[in-house]
């Protein structure tokens, strides 16, 4: 039993395939390294695709909100960032007030379907439930 839940842990941690324990490292360095030259060069289809966008979230969304706003103007097609630290789903779907976390729209804190509808996103994106793990 115990044989069995070794190899059963090792091929979840890619350790063991059907080329063995030294086959495997070298199937997945070999795959790595051929999908890293395989990438697509960034082409700006990527703005278009993001265009008319809203990005929801907490602070993994800020930090995303950071990366894009230190790219130049248009990259990701300049999306809708409504994002706050800390914020949750309990929190989304909780009443705007002075002390809750929702994120601003027009400098106003706001609900977040609300905002998306005011903005006339065409695509969301959410990034929540982080902080109502544990």
């Amino acid at each position: 039993m115990k044989k069995v839940f070794l190899l059963i842990a090792l091929l979840v941690l890619g350790q063991v395939n059907a080329y063995g324990a030294e086959g495997a490292s070298a199937a997945a360095e070999e795959a790595a390294e051929e999908s890293v030259y395989d990438m697509p060069v960034y082409d700006g289809e990527t703005d278009e695709f993001f265009k008319n966008s809203a990005f929801v979230g907490d602070s993994i969304m800020l930090g995303y909100k950071n990366y894009c706003l230190s790219k130049d103007d248009g990259f990701m097609g300049n999306p809708l960032f409504l994002a706050s630290g800390s914020f949750s789903l309990w929190q989304a779907v909780s009443p705007v007030s002075s002390d809750s976390l929702h994120p601003l729209y027009q400098g106003e804190k706001t609900l977040v379907e609300d905002a998306v509808v005011k903005s006339g996103s065409e695509k969301v994106f959410i990034c929540l439930g982080t902080n109502d793990l544990g």
